[in-house]
């Protein structure tokens, strides 16, 4: 791996590099020739940085424990960095786990490259939403590991459910990393325009703070009428207390928003916060969508799925339009409410959930009820407080 990084170097990216500063990785395991020679050999060709790629974080496992053993684990790409720092590189450790990071950080590297996960390209909105979801919980659990060492060194976000800037954006709302290290985001399609042109548009991604903003913002929710101003403290008052909220508004006025601001508020805030579209779940898939399913459940389930509630688990789950929710789904939802446990689809074993539920609908919940559309017990679990959202013609000052 360490030949071919010099390979590279030498002959397809030092000819065509100005200005830019190179960081390259170096496997720490080399067999063949000594760290300090690979290393003085990267200084005459003009690198700058050094990083512990391939990197041993991807192997775990019976294998992994032996090299940890022999000293050729996480140590030995200490070891490599400390190194490459006396020797005037700019180090950077690469960690895939909250643990590997710790050791970055305690043995002083000058950042940090925080893999988040596999990136893949998913269709369905929600789906992607909720998965980049995981990713930031998991980048979240990184980094306050890190901190809770007493270091926090330059962080870089890697991998995960990135595929367009608008998703590095959401990463930025919600935690500090300082910029983007890449990932096959930026291999999809190997043309140079159109790496040219997906490398510019995650640089025009602004940074918190990085320019003044005169808009009044309460998170992404914005405005500075009265209504608003009530609505935002009232978020503030109920967001550190674990009960249930129903968001009541109209399309469009920001329910989603105000749910992911409570969440953001609240102790769940480092868990996940995950979206469900009750409307779009045909009534012959609530079980498997709500409780996931074991691997040969049913024809075509050729591996376990986890449902919303276990994606949930420990954090917040927002069941958008739950109007639309058949009976069926209703009872099925009052139950776990009720019993704080689920069993997947093809399971024997309940399994504990532990999950806030906000709930948004355009339709009059307490008018459902009356008409024996909607289940009066499930209504009162769900609407411990109820938030109305002035529409927007009502508060004309925040246009």
């Amino acid at each position: 791996a360490n030949d071919q990084t010099e390979e590279m170097l030498k002959y397809h990216i030092l000819p065509h590099v100005r200005s830019t500063p190179l960081v390259a990785g170096i496997f720490a395991s080399d067999p063949e020739v000594p760290i300090k020679t690979r290393l003085e050999r990267m200084k005459k060709l003009g690198v700058e940085g050094i990083t512990n790629w391939p990197a041993m974080g991807f192997i775990d496992g019976i294998f992994r424990e032996h090299l940890e053993e022999e000293g050729l684990g996480i140590q030995a790409e200490v070891t490599m960095l400390k190194l490459a720092k006396q020797m005037g590189f700019v180090t950077f450790g690469f960690a895939l786990s909250a643990e590997d990071a710790c050791i970055f950080a305690e043995n002083d590297v000058d950042a940090l490259i925080l893999n988040v996960g596999l990136t893949f390209e998913i269709d369905d909105t929600i789906e992607k939403r909720n998965q980049l979801q995981l990713s930031i919980t998991k980048a979240k659990e990184m980094l306050s590991m890190v901190h809770s060492t007493g270091h926090k060194p330059f962080s870089l976000l890697y991998g995960g459910y990135v595929t367009k800037p608008e998703d590095f954006d959401e990463f930025l709302k919600q935690i500090p990393f300082h910029g983007y290290a890449g990932g096959s985001v930026f291999e999809r399609f190997p043309v140079d325009q159109a790496i040219n042109a997906q490398v510019k548009s995650f640089k025009n991604i602004p940074f918190p703070n990085a320019n003044s903003n005169t808009i009044p913002r309460f998170g992404n929710l914005v405005g500075s009428s009265a209504q608003m101003k009530n609505l935002f403290n009232l978020i503030k008052k109920i967001a550190p207390y674990n009960v249930n909220v129903c968001i009541d508004g109209e399309s469009g006025t920001g329910k989603e928003l105000v749910a992911n601001q409570i969440h953001l508020l609240s102790p769940r805030k480092s868990h996940p916060f995950i979206t469900v579209n009750c409307g779009a779940i045909p009534d012959t898939l609530v079980e498997s969508e709500f409780f996931g399913y074991e691997k040969g459940a049913f024809t075509g389930a050729a591996f376990r799925r986890q449902g919303k509630f276990e994606l949930a688990n420990k954090g917040t789950l927002f069941l958008d339009e739950i109007a639309d929710l058949s009976p069926h789904a209703q009872a099925a939802l009052l139950r776990v409410i009720q019993q704080g446990e689920i069993v997947t689809l093809g399971g024997q074993k309940p399994t504990q959930v532990d999950v806030r539920i906000l709930c948004a609908s355009n339709q009059n919940l307490e008018k459902l009820v009356e008409e024996g559309k909607f289940r009066v017990d499930l209504y009162f679990r769900l609407s411990t407080i109820i938030i109305k959202i002035p529409p927007l013609r009502e508060r004309s000052s925040d246009i």
